[in-house]
């Protein structure tokens, strides 16, 4: 009988399906990462806009109750609607 010796090398389709398979894997991180950054800058975003306006009021009040925004179209949303625009609170009535 021959000694038949067994080549332990891999074969070329194993090494195929090797680098298909990590590449799927490194598709998906990408995937995901790339998802993650983007929700990440849009939550940057919101944040910073809402400081923005934060200043844009501050600004307003800073100035001498100027209407600094409604100058540039900005609409603000007043704390107490039904207080009226001559200094007295519509909201109590008076008896």
């Amino acid at each position: 009988m021959k000694n038949k010796k067994r080549n332990k090398s891999f074969t070329l389709i194993e090494l195929l399906v090797v680098i298909i398979i990590i590449g799927v894997i490194a598709g998906l991180i990408t995937v995901g990462v790339f998802s993650f950054v983007t929700t990440s800058q849009n939550t940057k975003m919101v944040a910073q806009l809402g400081s923005l306006g934060t200043a844009f009021l501050c600004l307003e009040d800073s100035v001498n109750n100027s209407n600094f925004l409604s100058y540039y179209g900005i609409q603000t949303i007043p704390s107490n609607p039904n207080y009226g625009t001559d200094g007295t609170n519509n909201s109590i009535n008076n008896k």
